[in-house]
C-alpha cells in the first residue's frame, strides 16, 4: 500500500485531475452528510493511495450549521500550498462564519492548479469539461460535471 502526496504529482494529467475531482466532490459530499466541511484545501493534505485521492487533514474538518461553517479558532493564511478562497481571505475577527460553498471554491482553485502545476489563467485546457467544471467551482461554489 504505497501512497504518494499529491504535491509530489503536480502537474496532473487530465485524467488525474478530474479523479481528483471526483474523490473530494464524493468525499465533500459524505461531511455535507454528517454537518462538516473542509474550510480550504492543500497541496499537503491530500494523498495519493491504492487509485484514490485521500484528504488526509483533520484541522481543515469544520462544522456546519445550515450550510454555514462556524470557524472559532484562528488559520494560517497564504500559505504557498493552500487555496483559501476569497471569503475566507476577508475574515479578520473570530467566532464568524462563512458559506458552506467556499470549499468548493478551494477545490476549484485546487483543480487548476493542479491540472497546470502553477496558478493562473486556465486557457490551456479551454473548451473541455474540467474547464468548465473548475469555472463553476470558483464562480459559483458548484460542482457540477458531466
Amino acid at each position: 500500500m504505497s501512497s504518494e502526496k499529491l504535491i509530489t504529482m503536480i502537474p496532473l494529467s487530465y485524467e488525474l485531475t478530474m479523479k481528483l475531482l471526483e474523490d473530494l466532490s464524493n468525499y465533500i459530499e459524505d461531511l455535507m452528510k454528517s454537518n462538516h466541511g473542509i474550510l480550504y484545501f492543500s497541496l499537503d493534505d491530500i494523498e495519493y493511495k491504492n487509485e484514490k485521492f485521500v484528504f488526509i487533514s483533520k484541522n481543515k474538518k469544520v462544522k456546519t450549521t445550515n450550510g454555514m461553517f462556524e470557524i472559532y479558532k484562528p488559520f494560517v493564511k497564504n500559505k504557498k500550498n493552500d487555496f483559501i478562497p476569497p471569503d475566507l481571505e476577508g475574515i479578520n475577527y473570530l467566532p464568524t462564519k462563512a458559506p458552506y460553498n467556499i470549499s468548493i471554491q478551494s477545490l476549484g482553485m485546487l483543480l487548476g492548479f493542479c491540472i497546470l502545476g502553477k496558478r493562473g489563467d486556465l486557457k490551456q485546457i479551454e473548451g473541455t469539461k474540467l474547464y468548465y467544471t473548475i469555472l463553476r467551482c470558483i464562480n459559483d461554489g458548484k460542482i457540477l460535471y458531466v
